[in-house]
């Protein structure tokens, strides 16, 4: 009786001492599979809201290109419209130009314009704007002078500028012509010569009835002399505590020109 006793024992710790490892083993894996599957489930999920959340994004970035497309477009054919019909204005006999007005409620029209697809301008796009605004309010007929074509000239060459970046940005050209740089430096040029305090080197100086075309080699140029008069035009408005449109004109060309 007792060897059959002991017989158990010895068997049943053998057993045991098979089956423990095999146990252990099992719940090893068990726990490891449970783990992973937990990790596996908190990966999806993530990855999910990442694909929801890049899909959010992606849609908004494309309908803000689409209706940036379709402000483009419509402002592009406003700017054109304008300069053909100022071109007509000027056009005399044997394709001969002279000196003529903007035509009538142009800058309201284009003002207007604008105002509406403000959001979809970037800065380079603004600078252009004011520019076409400036030489349509200078072309109107109580400011407008005969004796020079300058108005003419500036909306003209800006529009054509401007039709260009609007092309690169939406991918119809190529982009290393740097229009938004050409814009942003006669966007300081004339910002530097027109109602400024301080002085400014005579390089970077504009002289009456220059045209836009000899302007553009000058600011090619002259780009550093530009940078640093824009500089240190802006330490004079904030010294004078002029944050107005100025100050944000200003600005704006630095940013462009970075």
């Amino acid at each position: 009786m007792p060897i059959n006793l002991w017989g158990i024992i010895f068997s049943t710790f053998g057993t045991m001492a098979i089956l423990i490892p095999v146990v252990l083993w099992l719940g090893k894996k068990w726990l490891s599979t449970r783990i992973e599957e937990s990790i596996k489930y908190e990966y999806n999920k993530e990855l999910e809201k990442y694909k929801n959340d890049f899909n959010r994004e992606l849609q908004k970035t494309e309908l803000f290109f689409e209706y940036q497309q379709k402000a483009f477009t419509s402002l592009i054919d406003i700017i054109m419209e304008i300069s053909d019909n100022w071109t007509s204005e000027c056009m005399l006999a044997f394709d001969e130009y002279e000196p003529a007005p903007a035509p009538n409620n142009a800058e309201n029209i284009l003002k207007k314009a604008t105002n509406k697809y403000r959001l979809f301008l970037d800065q380079d796009c603004a600078i252009a704007f004011n520019l076409l605004l400036d030489a349509l309010h200078d072309g109107h007929k109580e400011a407008f002078d005969y004796s020079s074509y300058d108005p003419y000239d500036r909306f003209v060459s800006i529009a054509r500028l401007t039709i260009n970046m609007f092309q690169e940005k939406i991918g119809l050209s190529n982009k290393s012509y740097d229009t938004d740089k050409k814009i942003g430096l006669l966007g300081a040029l004339y910002l530097l010569n027109i109602g400024n305090s301080i002085s400014i080197p005579k390089t970077i100086k504009i002289h009456k009835g220059e045209y836009v075309s000899s302007l553009l080699d000058k600011v090619q140029k002259n780009r550093g002399d530009i940078t640093l008069a824009l500089q240190k035009h802006l330490k004079h408005l904030e010294n004078k505590k002029q944050f107005d449109f100025r100050y944000e004109e200003v600005c704006r060309c630095l940013n462009v020109l970075k």
